[in-house]
């Protein structure tokens, strides 16, 4: 079971004169590891410079990006509900282990 949600900015800037210069991509993890905030800069910095670096060849990209951390204590799927099938309600002890209860 996910106990941390990790949010993730990569932060890409382009050369003076391009439009848009400065371009900010979002995203999220999920881990039952602490620590990997530096792992998972590395990661999404690859993924975005990747893709951005196949758009615009040849022009010099650079890129930072920015990691904070949230401990969960639940998580509640909210889309079982809206698809009929009730609410699922995922209480998580201090281990981050959880058992589903629909009501």
């Amino acid at each position: 079971m996910a106990r941390y949600i990790y949010l993730i900015d990569v932060k890409c800037v382009a050369p003076a004169n391009y439009k848009p210069r400065t371009s900010t991509y979002k995203g999220i993890a999920f881990s039952g590891h602490k620590n990997i905030g530096d792992q998972l800069k590395e990661k999404a910095i690859n993924n975005v410079r990747e893709e951005l670096e196949m758009q615009n060849p040849g022009v010099p990209l650079k890129f930072t990006a920015s990691v904070s951390v949230r401990k969960n204590t639940f998580i509640l799927d909210i889309d079982a509900e809206l698809a009929g099938v009730g609410t699922i309600w995922i209480p998580l002890d201090v281990n981050g282990n959880g058992q589903t209860a629909g009501n």
